[in-house]
C-alpha cells in the first residue's frame, strides 16, 4: 500500500491518496497515519482517496472499526468531516462491500470526485468557515 498525504493551507483539509492491494491491518494503520498527521497540521477535514486500492473481504471488521473505535476518536480529536473520494458504481452494479460509508452522525461521505467532496464539504461545514 501506497500513502500519499498533503496538508491543502488553503482550505485546512488534509488529503491522503492510498494505493495498491490492502489488507484490514493496512488500512487501520493508513488511518492511524491520517489521524495523526490531521492532528498535527490542525485539520478538521480529511479527504482520504480510495478510488486505486484494492480493498480486502474483511470489509465488515474494518467497518466495526471504523465506526466504533477510530471516528468517535478521531471526532474527539477535532475531525468535523471525513470524505471518501470511492470508484464510480453503475446503479445496477452490486455494491462492493467497501467499508468506506456515508455516515451522517460522523460527517461522513463518499464522492465520485473532487467536485462532490467539496460541494458535500460547502454544504456540511460550519457556516463560518469558508471552503472557496
Amino acid at each position: 500500500m501506497f500513502i500519499n498525504t498533503i496538508f491543502d493551507n488553503t482550505y485546512g483539509w488534509l488529503s491522503s491518496k492510498w494505493t495498491g492491494k490492502v489488507n484490514t491491518e493496512d488500512l487501520k494503520s493508513a488511518y492511524e497515519q491520517v489521524f495523526q498527521l490531521m492532528k498535527a497540521n490542525g485539520s478538521d477535514v480529511l479527504i482520504i482517496d480510495c478510488r486505486k486500492i484494492t480493498c480486502p473481504a474483511g470489509a465488515a471488521e474494518l467497518d466495526e472499526w471504523l465506526r466504533n473505535q477510530w471516528l468517535p476518536r478521531a471526532e474527539a480529536g477535532g475531525l468535523s468531516a471525513l470524505i471518501h473520494l470511492v470508484p464510480k458504481l453503475e446503479p445496477d452494479q452490486p455494491g462492493t462491500g467497501w467499508p468506506f460509508f456515508a455516515e451522517e452522525r460522523y460527517n461522513c461521505c463518499c464522492a465520485e470526485n473532487m467536485n462532490q467532496a467539496v460541494k458535500w464539504l460547502r454544504f456540511h461545514r460550519n457556516k463560518d468557515k469558508d471552503v472557496a
